[in-house]
């Protein structure tokens, strides 16, 4: 969807999906849509995996084989690029790592450094170009992307989770549901403009908002006193365990 909004001319994406139904939007707009993998590998030069890890293992000799002298560029977390080589044979492989907010253009993405030897260097660019479209861009060493799909590929999730405590906490102080949601929705898009507008050290921003006495210093030494941070870190940690563990499982 990111892509669609961004591109005044999408005729030039083709979208597949085994579903017709889940795309059946896209071709309403436009846009050719199939149902037939083989043909979509067959109408374009760079084809986005999006696919379930395990369905990697359902894909045909005959599929395989149309995937020569692509440009793959693979989402999928725990199959790296060596992988991803041997299973796509003479295809050039981008190994990327988006997240959810990609969708609304304010996305973050890692992409894997390219060896110039393996990727020539204009398909890679024009990959990051596409994904610059969609957001901000990090380009790193491989051997990170484990951690990045912590703390920027599932992080959103953790932080509605956080999101959504504070709504059942705004309940409980008596607050209407709906009143409770509206108020911490806008809470956090003004601490999204912060973040974006305000360059200072976080530390820094919070002494800004808290006063010496006040009521919101008496939130923040509670939070400090808790296991949060703790729970914080666990939680990453356990994210990048999952994702190692991925790539040995299917390497």
């Amino acid at each position: 969807d990111g892509i669609i909004k961004e591109y005044d001319y999408p005729s030039f994406l083709t979208i597949c999906d085994r579903h017709q139904e889940k795309i059946k939007k896209y071709k309403e707009i436009d846009i050719y849509t199939t149902n037939d993998i083989n043909e979509a590998i067959k109408r374009s030069e760079i084809i986005f995996l999006c696919i379930e890890p395990k369905s990697i293992v359902e894909l045909t000799p005959y599929t395989l084989e149309l995937f020569k002298g692509k440009t793959i560029v693979s989402i999928l977390a725990g199959l790296d690029s060596n992988y991803l080589r041997a299973k796509f044979t003479d295809a050039i492989i981008i190994r990327t790592m988006p997240n959810l907010a990609l969708k609304y253009n304010s996305g973050i993405t890692f992409i894997a450094e390219h060896t110039s030897n393996i990727i020539d260097i204009d398909v890679f660019n024009t990959v990051t170009d596409i994904f610059n479209h969609l957001g901000d861009v990090i380009i790193l060493n491989e051997d990170m992307i484990d951690s990045f799909t912590a703390l920027g590929a599932s992080s959103p999730a953790f932080i509605l989770f956080f999101v959504q405590s504070m709504i059942k906490s705004g309940i409980n102080l008596g607050f209407k549901k709906e009143d409770s949601n509206k108020i911490v929705r806008n809470v956090f898009k003004g601490v999204s403009a912060i973040l974006e507008n305000d360059n200072r050290d976080i530390n820094e921003i919070i002494d800004n908002i808290c006063t010496p006495g006040g009521t919101t210093i008496e939130g923040i030494n509670s939070l400090r006193k808790s296991t949060l941070e703790y729970e914080i870190d666990k939680a990453l940690h356990e994210t990048k365990n999952k994702s190692l563990y991925l790539k040995t499982h299917h390497s």
